[in-house]
């Protein structure tokens, strides 16, 4: 798997409760020992990593039993991700079209959002669009 990953299950990013740490994934892992969190943006949530390969959350591992203790300090309870691969295949346009409705959903388009939008479209890989 080729980091950064996409979550492709989330249809709709301009949505109150979403965190939009849940949509764009730089590794394997979440740092968080929310349960709640975990089962409804993670478990069984597809991405679609750098080249282009679904992956669907099929578990996790938790830190060890001492972590929980500092689950309370930023960045230490590190919770790792399982991930099976999927058959399933997305193409080029259609993962533009998930980002740039995305996007556009948004109330207010700024400059940044523009030129987003702008490199989104005129990329010509997986990974070239996930590193925008």
């Amino acid at each position: 798997m080729k980091y950064p990953i996409l979550n492709i299950t989330i249809k709709e990013w301009n949505n109150s409760e979403i965190d939009y740490s849940v949509i764009l994934l730089f590794e394997g892992a979440i740092y968080t020992s929310d349960e709640d969190i975990y089962t409804r943006f993670f478990l069984n949530n597809k991405y679609v990593d750098s080249n282009g390969f679904i992956y669907k959350i099929i578990g996790k591992k938790s830190p060890t039993p001492w972590k929980k203790i500092f689950s309370f300090l930023p960045n230490f309870y590190k919770v790792k991700l399982n991930f099976e691969k999927t058959e399933e295949t997305i193409s080029i346009s259609e993962l533009k079209s998930l980002i740039v409705n995305n996007i556009k959903s948004f109330d207010s388009l700024e400059d940044f959002e523009n030129n987003w939008l702008n490199r989104i479209k005129k990329a010509k890989t997986f990974k070239q669009i996930l590193e925008q």
